[in-house]
C-alpha cells in the first residue's frame, strides 16, 4: 500500500472518529479487524499510524471474521466460512484453536456478483408489456451509484436452486422459469427472467464450470471444496466430524434465498 493511501485511510479515521462519533482514540484500547492473510508489513504499518498520529495505547488485531462467527454462535470448534464485498475466506477452528494451516483467502467476493447481475441485467431486462415506454435498461458497471441500485435488486431476488439436477432442468428449459418485476429509482419499470438473479450459484460451482470468467472466480474452487481442504488438515476422524457438524457462514452473498439450505443438503 502507497503511503497516499494510508493518508486516505488516516484521514477517514479522524472523520469517522472525531466528526461523526465524536470520539477521541488516546485513552482507549482500539479492536482491529483486518482481511486474512494481510501482508505482514501493512499490518505493521497501520498499527504504526495509530501509535503515531492517534495516540492509541494500545491495539488488539483480531481474528479472521469467519472464526469471529464461530465465537458469536457459542461453538469452539467448526469451520467458519465468511465471503464479504470483495474478499471470500475460510478456517478451520478445533477447541478454540484456529488452524493456520487450513485459512484460505479469495479475491472474490459480493462485488463481483453485483457487477455479473447487473450486466446480466443489461442484457436480459425488457419493459414490461403493460408500459408505454420502450427505453431499454442500461446500467453502467463502473458506475458506483448503477452498482448501488443493481446490489438492492440482488438483495431482493438473488437466490441458489435447492439442488444441482434443479439447477440443470431450470438451464434446460427457460420457458418455464418465472418472470420477475422490478422498478429503478426513476420510477421506470422492467421485467427479466428468474434466472438472471441465480449468480450466487457460483459459489457452489467449480471455476471450469463457473459463469466467471474473471481471473478471481477461476482461482476459487467451490465452497465445498474449501470445506473439504479444511477437514483434511486434521488427521483425526472424530475432530474431521467436529469441523463438518459445525459449519458457520457469514456475509451479505450468504443471505441469499435457498443458500444455506443447499450447503446443508450437499454436506
Amino acid at each position: 500500500i502507497h503511503n497516499t493511501q494510508f493518508r486516505t485511510k488516516q484521514q477517514t479515521h479522524r472523520e469517522s472518529t472525531y466528526n461523526r462519533v465524536h470520539t477521541e482514540t488516546e485513552n482507549k484500547e482500539l479492536i482491529l479487524h483486518e482481511a486474512p492473510l494481510n501482508p505482514q508489513t501493512h499490518t505493521e504499518r497501520l498499527v504504526q499510524v495509530h501509535f503515531e498520529s492517534f495516540g492509541t495505547p494500545s491495539i488488539l488485531m483480531s481474528p479472521p471474521s469467519g472464526y469471529l462467527s464461530l465465537l458469536y454462535n457459542g461453538r469452539t470448534s467448526g469451520v467458519g466460512f465468511d465471503s464479504g464485498a470483495e474478499i471470500t475466506s475460510i478456517v478451520g477452528v478445533f477447541d478454540g484453536l484456529l488452524l493456520p494451516s487450513s485459512l484460505k483467502r479469495y479475491d472474490f467476493g459480493g462485488r463481483d456478483i453485483t457487477v455479473t447481475t447487473l450486466i446480466q441485467m443489461n442484457q436480459n431486462s425488457r419493459p414490461p408489456s403493460d408500459k408505454e415506454h420502450i427505453v431499454r435498461m442500461r446500467l453502467d458497471p463502473t458506475s458506483w451509484q448503477h452498482r448501488y441500485i443493481a446490489d438492492g435488486i440482488k438483495t431482493k431476488y438473488a437466490y441458489v436452486n435447492n439442488d444441482k439436477s434443479n439447477n440443470k432442468a431450470k438451464t434446460g428449459n427457460t420457458k418455464k422459469s418465472t418472470t420477475v418485476r422490478f422498478e429503478l429509482p426513476d420510477g421506470t419499470s422492467y421485467e427479466t427472467e428468474r434466472q438472471v438473479f441465480d449468480i450466487t450459484e457460483a459459489y457452489f460451482e467449480d471455476s471450469s464450470s463457473s459463469k466467471f470468467t474473471t481471473r478471481s472466480k477461476c482461482e476459487m474452487p467451490s465452497v465445498l471444496n474449501l470445506i473439504n481442504q479444511v477437514t483434511s488438515s486434521v488427521s483425526q476422524s472424530t475432530a474431521c466430524d467436529v469441523l463438518l457438524n459445525n459449519v458457520c457462514i457469514s456475509g451479505g452473498s450468504v443471505q441469499a434465498n435457498g443458500f444455506a439450505s443447499r450447503l446443508e443438503s450437499e454436506l
